[in-house]
């Protein structure tokens, strides 16, 4: 992976310290939703809103990439009208478009519900799963209140244990946000495909984890309520970081970008 944006740091430097040579050969944007895009309250944030619409209006595709289902993530580009690729339960699903058909990604479910067996067999009724788990084609969704993640690492072997602070996710050990992104971004060899070197992601958690690194230009989101141990994981992981919390730490950074592009 190219690490000239890195140059060495270990801790994640503002996104002002983004060369300005880097930013104008930037042609793709991919970020998170929750914690990202939207506050905790898990609401788009309008600041967000408008920086997706204003990069886009950029000629700058914006590719969504989230824990959520592949409907939910389909239903936010479509209110923020994107133009990028759609990645759903972190990695598992995807679609190239709205209103595209599922992109065949080989991913099955069975790792994460062997997963899930095993762990309502050890916790019992301590396992409960979100609401939208029986929408959910490759992941399985648990909630995360009582239970700690490092417990349930323990109990499992083949499979991701992700948690997004929202909920955490159990899925396939090959699958992560990077390497669908990866995936897409081919082309299946096109020789137009994108390059890594030209994509800014964006991300707030350990489910992004795979793209900070993967993708040598990613930013870090600040999300105040992150679990320290995990926030400083974050910082070390992301080349850069945003000095404002939520959709508008995503928007400071946009603005940064398009300011960048428009001067001589």
């Amino acid at each position: 992976m190219d690490t000239a944006a890195r140059q060495g740091d270990t801790v994640a430097r503002t996104y002002r310290q983004i060369p300005t040579e880097i930013l104008r050969g930037i042609s793709v944007v991919a970020t998170d939703i929750d914690g990202t895009l939207t506050g905790p309250d898990g609401v788009i944030r309008s600041a967000a809103a408008r920086a997706v619409h204003d990069i886009e209006a950029h000629g700058i595709p914006v590719c969504l990439l989230s824990g959520r289902t592949i409907d939910t993530v389909e239903d936010v580009a479509r209110r923020l009208q994107t133009t990028g690729f759609l990645v759903g339960e972190d990695g598992g699903v995807a679609k190239r478009r709205v209103g595209a058909t599922l992109t065949d990604l080989g991913y099955s479910r069975r790792p994460a519900l062997n997963a899930l067996a095993i762990l309502r067999a050890t916790l019992g009724d301590r396992i409960q799963e979100t609401e939208d788990n029986q929408c959910r084609l490759v992941d399985v969704a648990i909630r995360n209140e009582g239970i700690r993640v490092r417990q349930i690492r323990r109990l499992l072997d083949g499979v991701s244990v992700l948690d997004s602070g929202f909920m955490i996710h159990l899925v396939d050990v090959r699958v992560s946000k990077a390497a669908t992104l990866l995936r897409l971004l081919s082309g299946n060899g096109s020789p137009t495909a994108t390059p890594p070197q030209a994509v800014l992601v964006f991300g707030d958690s350990p489910t992004d984890l795979s793209l900070f690194h993967e993708f040598p230009h990613s930013v870090l989101v600040s999300n105040p309520v992150q679990d320290e141990a995990e926030a400083r994981r974050l910082r070390k992981a992301a080349a850069y970081s945003t000095e404002s919390s939520y959709g508008e730490g995503f928007a400071e950074v946009v603005r940064f970008l398009i300011e960048a592009r428009r001067s001589p």
